[in-house]
């Protein structure tokens, strides 16, 4: 634990996905317990770097992360991320991540941030807040989609205040 902040992953299985991409799914713990908020900042794809700062947003999901509550976003651009909003003193689970990879690769590098913004001055939550929250997805899914941004002029993602940056490696369980 760097800062009061931990992510760790345990691999399950591999899943089939379309050649020559492979998905594994895996454990994804996110830990805070720091005495502040943070953002913990995943690549969408193992093969790519962990986003800091993006000047082509194309969309933003906000997914639900738990029947107990909370959220999560999937930002939409090259290179994708998720972002993980995580209280004080509180940790996220997902028991069945699915980790993407165009490769053999088994890792990947986590940012923990205090702020992410969008167009320079909004915080994420902050957005998030303004925006309608439904259910759009399948009730069925583990992770139900709660909202979808497709911004019609440039937009764009800052990772700020980072904390620390380390690397996750899907081990198994």
């Amino acid at each position: 634990m760097t800062n009061g902040l931990n992510a760790t992953a345990a691999f399950a299985y591999e899943a089939p996905g379309k050649p020559p991409m492979r998905v594994l799914v895996g454990e994804l713990r996110l830990t805070n317990a720091s005495p502040e908020a943070a953002y913990f900042v995943l690549p969408y794809f193992l093969d790519e770097p962990a986003l800091e700062q993006s000047d082509r947003v194309e969309a933003v999901e906000v997914f639900k992360a738990s029947s107990r509550g909370g959220i999560y976003f999937a930002i939409h651009r090259h290179p994708a991320c998720y972002v993980f909003p995580v209280e004080p003193g509180a940790s996220l689970t997902f028991p069945s991540w699915r980790f993407m990879t165009w490769s053999d690769k088994l890792e990947c590098s986590v940012r923990a941030a205090r702020s992410v913004v969008l167009n320079g001055s909004v915080p994420l939550l902050q957005w998030v807040s303004e925006q309608k929250l439904e259910d759009l997805g399948d009730p069925s899914d583990e992770h139900p989609l709660l909202a979808t941004w497709e911004p019609e002029e440039k937009a764009s993602l800052s990772v700020r205040d980072v904390i620390v940056e380390f690397p996750i490696r899907l081990s198994r369980a």
